[in-house]
C-alpha cells in the first residue's frame, strides 16, 4: 500500500521484497529476510450513454480484477560475510479469476463497442538479484546494483477464416501460451540516514 500512495515513487525505499518490481538494487539493503503476502481488488464503474441506448447494453467492459501477491528477498548469509551482500528476491502476481483469456466469434454478428480496451489479468513472476559495494568497513554508506527480470504469461495466435463457401463458412484457431520478459536493472545508494537514491 505504501508505494502505491506515493505514486509509485518508491525506487529509494524498497528495501524489501517490493524491490524486485521498483529497484532490485534496493533489496541489499534490507539486513533481514522479507515476507509478504498480498490480496488486491479493483472494480470498474464507468458508464457509457451514448445517443443510442440499445448501444450501451452492447458495449463490452472489463470484468473486475483480483490476484493475489507474494514475495521473498534477504540476504543468504550475515552482514559481515561475502554472502551478506548477495540478496536474491522474487514477486509473485497471481490473478484469481484467469490467468490468459481469449474471446472468440466464430461468425458474422453486430458490431461490437469497447468501453476502454480489453486487456486480462496475467501472471506475473520477478526474480531479481542484489550485491552489496558499500560499506567498506567504517563508510557509513550503502551503494549497491542489482539486476531482474519481469516475466508475463501472456497468449498469442492467429485466426483462419474460410469465407469461399460461405454461408458455411469455417475459421481455425490457433492459439499458443507465450511468455513476455523485460530486464530490470537499478542502482541504490544510502548516502546518509535520512537520504537514500535509487
Amino acid at each position: 500500500a505504501r508505494p502505491i500512495s506515493m505514486g509509485g515513487a518508491f525506487t529509494a525505499l524498497a528495501s524489501d521484497w517490493t524491490g524486485t518490481y521498483y529497484n532490485p538494487a534496493a533489496m541489499a539493503a534490507g539486513k533481514t529476510l522479507s515476507i509478504g503476502l498480498g490480496f488486491s481488488y479493483g472494480d470498474y464503474s464507468l458508464r457509457f450513454q451514448g445517443e443510442d441506448s440499445s448501444f450501451d447494453k452492447k458495449t463490452e467492459r472489463q470484468q473486475p480484477l483480483s490476484a493475489l501477491t507474494f514475495g521473498v528477498s534477504g540476504p543468504l548469509g550475515s552482514e559481515d560475510s561475502l554472502l551478506g551482500r548477495v540478496a536474491p528476491g522474487l514477486g509473485v502476481f497471481l490473478p484469481t479469476r484467469q490467468i490468459v483469456a481469449a474471446d472468440v466469434q466464430t461468425g458474422p454478428g453486430e458490431p461490437e463497442y469497447f468501453l476502454y480496451g480489453s486487456r486480462r489479468d496475467k501472471v506475473g513472476i520477478l526474480p531479481a538479484i542484489a550485491f552489496r559495494i558499500l560499506p567498506l568497513g567504517d563508510i557509513g554508506q550503502t551503494l549497491a546494483i542489482g539486476v531482474g527480470a519481469t516475466v508475463l504469461a501472456d497468449i498469442g495466435g492467429t485466426f483462419s477464416f474460410n469465407l469461399a463457401n460461405a454461408p458455411a463458412s469455417s475459421v481455425s484457431t490457433e492459439l499458443k501460451l507465450t511468455n513476455d520478459i523485460a530486464p530490470n536493472v537499478g542502482v541504490f545508494y544510502w548516502a546518509l540516514g535520512w537520504a537514500s537514491f535509487g
